[in-house]
């Protein structure tokens, strides 16, 4: 799916990263989005970021490479402002912080792909259940900015993953 660089492939993808089961494939999954970041990849690691806290260094590291190629060295600039990600497992809450910052990026993929995903719970990931909720303004604008971008990453979602209640 990787080699067609669609929306459709591209939640395919997301499919798969949704499904705690396997790393492997996970790990490809993950991998894929990165190599796909301008035709929504970037969108779907954005918003799984918090699902799966076993790939969010990972995903982090792919996001960097992904806005370096865009030339956006001040989101990279606040992205490394972050912490080690193995210090979200000794303070949870610190996801909070991270949320905030990447939050603050001017790129859309990014913003609107986080605040998409901080809607739900994880799949075994203990972060997302401690970010806040975003106000409801926020969290309209991503889901219509999401669905534009990549058809059906909401309903895939809805249907993967529990939204959380305020």
């Amino acid at each position: 799916m990787a080699k067609h660089g669609t929306p459709e492939a591209v939640l395919g993808i997301a499919r798969r990263l949704l499904d705690s089961w396997g790393v492997g494939a996970i790990d490809y999954s993950t991998k894929a989005c990165g190599r796909l970041g301008d035709q929504g990849g970037l969108v779907v690691l954005a918003a799984t970021l918090f699902q799966d806290n076993r790939f969010i260094s990972r995903k982090l590291d792919l996001v960097k490479k992904i806005l370096q190629k865009r030339g956006d060295h001040q989101s990279l600039d606040e992205l490394n402002t972050l912490s080690d990600g193995a210090e979200l497992f000794r303070e949870p809450k610190l996801v909070n912080k991270w949320l905030e910052t990447i939050l603050r990026l001017a790129d859309p993929d990014v913003k609107h792909g986080a605040t998409f995903g901080s809607q739900y719970g994880g799949i075994c990931g203990w972060q997302a259940t401690v970010m806040g909720a975003r106000p409801e303004d926020e969290t309209s604008q991503a889901n219509t900015y999401v669905d534009s971008r990549i058809p059906g990453l909401k309903a895939l979602f809805d249907s993967k993953l529990k939204p959380k209640r305020p």
